[in-house]
């Protein structure tokens, strides 16, 4: 039992410093980027890199939905712990789910401007 729980621990505790580790090592300035694209081909890249992040977001939606499984076969000796991840998972699931809807929005947008302009 002791083991399964210390899996089910370092398995969250990794997911959670994946999660808030840079994947671009160069960054892109956003605000510049968007202050300065006025062609079709600078909004059509502002749409694909915030369709990028959105699936970059699903995709952690859906490492925290299998950890939100996992936690709920952790056994009632565990209950508080189990309890605990439950609930942090649910709310970095949410958060997620909103930032990914956003970034959505933001490339749809994008798109929109870049079909205007040409």
């Amino acid at each position: 039992m002791r083991f399964a729980t210390l899996i089910l621990l370092i398995f969250g505790l990794s997911s959670f410093i994946t999660a808030c580790t840079h994947t671009n090592p160069f960054p892109i300035n956003m605000t510049d980027a968007i202050r300065k694209a006025s062609s079709p081909c600078e909004h059509e890249g502002l749409a694909e890199h915030y369709e990028d992040r959105t699936k970059k977001l699903n995709s952690m939606i859906k490492e925290h939905k299998k950890a939100l499984s996992a936690y709920e076969t952790l056994t009632s000796n565990h209950e508080k712990e189990r309890s605990l991840f439950q609930h942090q998972s649910k709310i970095l699931i949410d958060l997620y789910e909103q930032a990914a809807k956003i970034n959505a929005d933001m490339a749809n947008s994008h798109r929109t401007i870049a079909d205007e302009i040409k």
